[in-house]
């Protein structure tokens, strides 16, 4: 049963109060991090502050600070961070939903997408794209769909990809979406391919060679665009009568389930860092909490071993506070 709220009633001596506690706390960021006058924090230096100051205040001050950040995601849309939004209670939480301030991340339409897809349906669809036909793209299509399993990148990172070393070189660097605000882990990440298929490798690097046809950003997404629509179609008949939709997203989701159950196997400990890395997360929860669940990956005979990003990247990713709720994280992903 859903919890409803009675509209907010706060007077204006709270709402002073909330942003007065909330000054005193971005000036306190601000020092500790040595930046200069009127420059802010970033979101990801915010959050960083309140996941140290939890532990150490009593219940009731604590949300006090809660019900201050919940006024300011509410009236100023900042502070987007899912960090800072695993540490809200439950309740918090859903006066958030209720006002329609989900942090980014965390809202409801990604609910409406496919997270899985079979490996007997993804070699369906790769079937009914190789036939011969009068149809435009569909070797494009192909491709994409072959690198996105491999990759899982976001469809817009594939802009702009490139191989520093040459294109015969196993590095690829993908300019990272969704790094504003300090919410992911770098302006770009290097991808080490050298583990990957030859079929996945030649995918990636004709996908590579399309995207960077494109002068604008502008014109590679009329062009995903396009590709979304063919994938649409290529569903409708190949999984006629069946209510099955994907996306180039389903197909981020596969990756990442294909991902932790490799990467546990492989990795252990460090699987989520690693997986982190590969995603363009800023912190391990991400992957782990919001994407399609381990117990989803496809079977070992159909799994390669991942890609490897690079070292300097996984260290630079934030560990979920709860080491416990990790390990747990990283048995399940092994069953």
């Amino acid at each position: 049963m859903s919890t409803t709220f009675p509209p907010q009633t706060r007077t204006p001596e709270t709402e002073a109060d909330y942003r007065k506690r909330i000054a005193q706390m971005v000036e306190k960021v601000r020092k500790r991090h040595g930046l200069g006058p009127g420059t802010r924090p970033t979101e990801r230096q915010m959050s960083d502050h309140f996941t140290a100051l939890k532990p150490t205040v009593k219940k009731a001050t604590w949300r006090q600070y809660e019900a201050a950040i919940i006024y300011w995601i509410e009236t100023t849309g900042e502070w987007q961070d899912e960090v800072l939004y695993d540490l809200l209670s439950d309740r918090a939480k859903a006066k958030l939903q209720a006002a329609s301030a989900l942090p980014r991340g965390t809202n409801r339409t990604s609910a409406a997408k496919e997270k899985k897809i079979s490996k007997e349906d993804f070699d369906a669809l790769l079937g009914a794209l190789r036939r011969p036909s009068n149809v435009a793209n569909r070797g494009v299509l192909a491709n994409l769909m072959i690198a996105q399993i491999s990759l899982g990148l976001r469809p817009i990172e594939w802009f702009g990809v490139t191989f520093p070393k040459g294109e015969h070189s196993p590095l690829l660097q993908v300019r990272s979406a969704k790094t504003t605000n300090g919410r992911g882990n770098g302006e770009t990440r290097d991808i080490h391919l050298d583990h990957l298929s030859a079929e996945a490798n030649s995918a990636i690097l004709e996908t590579a060679k399309w995207a960077n046809t494109f002068a604008t950003k502008e014109a590679f997404q009329k062009a995903i665009k396009s590709l979304s629509k063919l994938l649409t179609d290529t569903c409708k008949r190949v999984f006629e009568g069946r209510n099955f939709k994907i996306c180039f997203y389903t197909l981020r989701h596969q990756f990442i389930a294909n991902a932790k159950k490799t990467l546990a196997e492989d990795e252990g400990s460090t699987a989520l860092q690693t997986l982190a890395a590969l995603c363009g997360h800023a912190t391990t929860r991400t992957a782990a909490k919001h994407y399609a669940k381990a117990q989803g990956a496809w079977a070992h005979r159909d799994r390669t071993r991942t890609a490897n990003p690079a070292p300097h990247q996984v260290a630079t990713v934030r560990i979920t506070p709860n080491e416990e709720r990790n390990l747990v994280r990283l048995a399940r992903w092994r069953v």
